[in-house]
């Protein structure tokens, strides 16, 4: 019933609104739409009974989808994405006739913000049809052939004039959407992609090899084509792939020798087919492309626009790499390592200009072109390490015969172009990402080069903390921090590191932060000096890097004597108590603590089981045998269970155990004088032993000779012999002799009480026993008068 109170308020808000004031309340009626229950509403409009609200609103929204104004437009767009995205089946359903009148509104002159949200309607619509066949029989096979010729009309570039006669084509505003839709639609259908496949591939080439086009756009238009070769003819995948892979690392080669003209390089290429032959340079024209090359593209003068189209290429290789693909296919591995290894072999000579280290070139090369050359270098070297962290993602384990030969290449490329902030940047996520899977003491790579790595890591921390700038010289600097005194380590350090998240930090900063735990974690002691150790575990406390010193704790540096240093355990415990990690490090280390009730409990089970085991002992002596606990309870709490007793009084069941034992009186006869045979004298019972008295055992009717036997026992044994009271010791000597479950024993005292019946004993119990008077005369003492 709300929910049809609620879809008529907005037909009417929309109804009596003027149509150039709805985009002002489009938002807000969306909104509600979103919280109406739209799946039921478009159940069935011909047996519910909100059918009319149904209705009215779905006429509405379609008369606004038509209207000759931008912002009726608008705000049906705008409330057919809600109801799409929040009506379920049903609404798709109903929504074939709004999808028609955005493919019609995609040719009208609308603004392109307008555009926009057509195409990510319409491209929402056709992914949520895909998951129901009849909804792709009757909605998205139909519109999608439409919708993509559409789509091409939009890509075509617009020409620009410069003020004269002389006109300019740009790319159209539109790209970047109708790619992102393409990709998202593409892997769904991709057979419905296959007439228009060709004209597709030359709009993303034309993205590719245009020097105008924005670096995002060109991405996408790789992504693309990656995309695209799903919609190759069946079973020429694996030779469209390795086509496609092989074409793209030529390219680069070609392009890579006319911008390196200048350089005498030294790399020599695995493959000798793939050698140049070298030829007369005309250094006094500005380097270009020959040739349209495998792919047509454009032909490109100067080392920038050659820059842009190394990086893009690199860029379309990485993405074609990290693609999944429906069938496997043979990487070029050898020929992509060769290609890495080329292009980070040239290097920006440092300032010192050492041998080493610098670049050889042409005595004909201009000036001009070395310092351009030096100044794109960086960008190549980046979409380099791009590259190759792209290649280490998807073949892990493929990379194990080149991992020595990987890892030299980024520490080499690492010592020579540290001083650029980009560089260090993607050296850092490369780090990350192989540092986990080699083993860096069967690498034989040069310390030195790691030891860089490690230093700038720190530096790059600790600077853009303080809130310096990084330093732009080849040499490392170190940086110092210094806390105020009012500060301490564990008290401020969160307020220190908290001032700027992570995430407000510069790219660089975040990525050495990701990579100081894994050089703690993953890094030998052998690889890493002791004093670069402590500058790593120094960082990891002044920055409160609660993962970098859980990987300093783990992974402690062992000393010559097989002893390890001293642990950050107690910085991370400081400031982390309510880390989950944390209690699982500490726990096992320390002591179980106990609690009151716990121990208590134990105390209460160790006295019972203690006199269990005094009362057997006794019994196999002879001694005095006190009636067993379970009885001597059971008869105080007339047969209730401790933990009623317990909940009752508000106690616990060790605590009521005790209390139960105090009120039974239950304590045992001395054994210091049982050997010699010497009389216990009565002040060893306690008066609530007395006033309470003993039972005497009957004996068993059904064995026969059973009290001779007794008697007999009692005569030869010196420490059952009656002497002085014979009567009352005799009785309390040989009270309650059974064992702990309260069976008889095989031989028990003879006694004075008369025999009874079995039924007299089995209601018989110790609390119908009357209590003895000490005072009492008893018939011996009668006798004895």
């Amino acid at each position: 019933m709300q929910s049809d109170s609620a879809l008529r308020a907005i037909t009417n808000r929309l109804t009596v609104t003027p149509v150039d004031d709805l985009p002002r309340v489009a938002g807000f009626l969306a909104a509600q739409l979103a919280n109406c229950a739209l799946e039921v509403l478009f159940a069935d409009t011909k047996v519910r009974d909100n059918s009319v609200a149904a209705h009215k609103l779905k006429t509405r929204i379609s008369s606004l989808l038509q209207e000759r104004s931008a912002a009726g437009r608008y705000t049906a767009v705008v409330l057919i994405k809600a109801v799409i995205d929040h009506g379920g089946v049903n609404a798709l359903r109903a929504s074939e006739s709004w999808a028609r009148g955005l493919l019609n509104c995609l040719n009208k002159p609308d603004p392109v913000a307008l555009k926009v949200l057509y195409l990510a309607t319409l491209t929402r619509t056709f992914c949520l049809a895909q998951d129901d066949p009849t909804l792709l029989r009757e909605l998205a096979t139909p519109l999608l052939p439409s919708f993509i010729k559409i789509c091409l009309g939009l890509l075509r570039p617009s020409d620009i004039s410069n003020g004269g006669s002389e006109t300019k084509s740009v790319p159209s505003p539109l790209l970047d959407p109708v790619l992102k839709c393409w990709i998202q639609l593409l892997p769904r259908q991709a057979s419905i992609f296959r007439p228009s496949l060709d004209q597709i591939t030359m709009f993303c080439l034309e993205s590719i090899g245009n020097s105008d086009t924005s670096v995002q756009s060109g991405a996408l238009a790789s992504e693309l084509l990656c995309l695209l070769l799903s919609s190759a003819p069946k079973n020429t995948f694996t030779q469209e792939w390795t086509r496609m892979a092989s074409n793209i690392i030529e390219s680069a080669h070609v392009t890579a020798s006319q911008l390196f003209r200048a350089v005498i390089e030294e790399h020599e290429p695995n493959n000798p087919a793939s050698q140049t032959i070298p030829w007369k340079e005309n250094f006094a024209k500005e380097p270009k492309s020959t040739e349209h090359g495998r792919f047509g593209f454009r032909s490109w003068s100067g080392i920038y626009q050659g820059s842009n189209r190394l990086t893009a290429l690199l860029s379309w290789l990485a993405c074609l790499i990290s693609t999944l693909t429906p069938l496997p296919v043979a990487a070029p591995i050898g020929a992509l390592v060769d290609l890495i290894a080329r292009l980070m072999g040239v290097t920006v000579p440092d300032s010192k200009g050492d041998a080493g280290n610098s670049l050889r070139f042409h005595k004909e090369a201009s000036r001009e072109e070395k310092e351009e050359l030096g100044l794109i270098l960086p960008k190549i070297h980046m979409a380099c390490l791009h590259l190759l962290q792209a290649t280490w993602c998807t073949y892990r384990q493929a990379l194990l015969p080149v991992q020595r030969t990987v890892a030299n290449q980024i520490f080499d490329l690492f010592d020579n172009m540290c001083w650029h902030s980009g560089v260090r940047y993607e050296t850092y996520r490369l780090c990350t990402t192989v540092l986990a899977d080699i083993d860096l003491l069967n690498l034989s790579m040069r310390q030195a080069g790691f030891s860089r790595l490690i230093e700038y890591c720190c530096n790059d921390l600790k600077a853009e903390f303080a809130g310096e700038t990084p330093n732009a010289s080849g040499t490392a600097r170190s940086t110092q921090i210094d806390l105020k005194p009012t500060m301490t380590p564990g008290k401020n350090l969160q307020i220190l590191s908290t001032t700027a998240s992570v995430a407000d930090r510069s790219d660089t900063y975040r990525a050495a932060w990701k990579l100081l735990p894994e050089l703690l974690k993953e890094c030998p002691a052998s690889l890493t000096p002791r004093q670069l150790r402590s500058e790593m575990e120094r960082v990891a406390v002044l920055l409160d890097h609660e993962d970098a010193i859980l990987a300093s704790v783990i992974n402690p540096v062992i000393s010559k004597e097989n002893k390890s240093t001293a642990s950050l355990l107690p910085f991370l415990a400081r400031s982390k108590t309510d880390s989950t990690a944390l209690e699982a490090l500490l726990r096992p280390r320390m002591p179980l603590v106990q609690g009151a009730d716990i121990a208590l409990s134990e105390k209460s089970t160790d006295h019972i089981s203690s006199d269990v085991d005094e009362e057997e002992d006794v019994q196999h002596h002879g001694g005095d045998i006190v009636p067993p606990l379970g009885e001597t309870l059971d008869d105080v709490t007339n047969g209730d269970s401790l933990e009623v007793l317990a909940e009752e009084n508000s106690l616990s069941k060790s605590m009521m155990t005790d209390q139960m034992l105090q009120m039974t009186g239950v304590q045992k006869r001395p054994f210091d004088n049982i050997d010699s045979g010497a009389e216990e004298k009565s002040p060893s019972l306690n008066e609530d032993t007395m006033e309470r008295g003993t039972k005497r055992p009957r004996p068993t009717a059904d064995v026969p000779g059973l009290v001779m036997e007794a008697e007999e026992a009692r005569d030869d044994n010196p420490i059952l012999k009656p002497s002085g009271n014979e009567d009352f010791e005799a009785t309390s000597m040989t009270a309650g002799i059974r064992d702990l479950k309260g069976k008889e024993p095989e031989h028990s005292a003879p006694s004075s009480r008369p025999q009874t019946s079995d039924a007299e004993e089995s209601d018989s119990s110790d609390s119908e026993i009357p209590a003895i008077d000490p005072g009492f005369d008893t018939d011996e003492e009668e006798e004895l008068e």
